[in-house]
């Protein structure tokens, strides 16, 4: 039902929310959700090199294409990946998934080293985060850099010594 979002139009504020076979309205959550990931994924396909960062680049993309969304202006897509490929394009997308790699691998050689308190805490803290990322609007604002803080601390902290050093 959510990803038929030419026929239910509840996810732009068009119509209320449908009702399951039983009759039972969806959970208007689950549905936006799902709707909004869809029509993120549609933005990203329309313009794969991304529309500009802005925060608010989900709600700005859908009004522009839909006119009737108007009341999704400013509005975020509650996936902090769509948000930021629609902004930042698939090459940013590709640069973050790899920093993100490269650094729970630099987590994981300090949790070998011996480090293994900050080591795993790295690792744990990136893929703890990228998941909340993949169904909430983590990778903007205050979420984002103390996201950033607390990579670098521990990054540092996990970082082995080297000889003679």
């Amino acid at each position: 039902i959510a990803l038929d979002t030419k026929s239910n139009l509840a996810w732009m504020r068009q119509a209320p929310y449908p009702t399951l076979p039983n009759g039972e309205m969806v959970n208007d959550s689950n549905y936006d959700r799902l709707a909004w990931m869809k029509e993120g994924a549609m933005l990203i396909a329309d313009q794969p090199l991304g529309s500009g960062y802005a925060r608010s680049a989900f709600g700005d993309r859908v009004t522009a294409k839909y006119v009737a969304a108007a009341a999704l202006k400013g509005a975020h897509s509650h996936s902090g990946i769509i948000d930021f490929t629609i902004a930042n394009g698939l090459p940013a997308l590709a640069l973050w998934l790899a920093f993100l790699v490269a650094t729970i691998g630099l987590g994981w050689r300090g949790y070998q080293a011996g480090h293994m308190a900050a080591g795993l805490m790295l690792v744990f803290l990136i893929t703890g985060f990228l998941g909340r990322s993949i169904v909430d609007s983590t990778l903007r604002d205050h979420m984002l850099q103390q996201f950033m803080f607390l990579v670098l601390a521990f990054a540092v902290l996990a970082t082995p010594k080297r000889e003679g050093a």
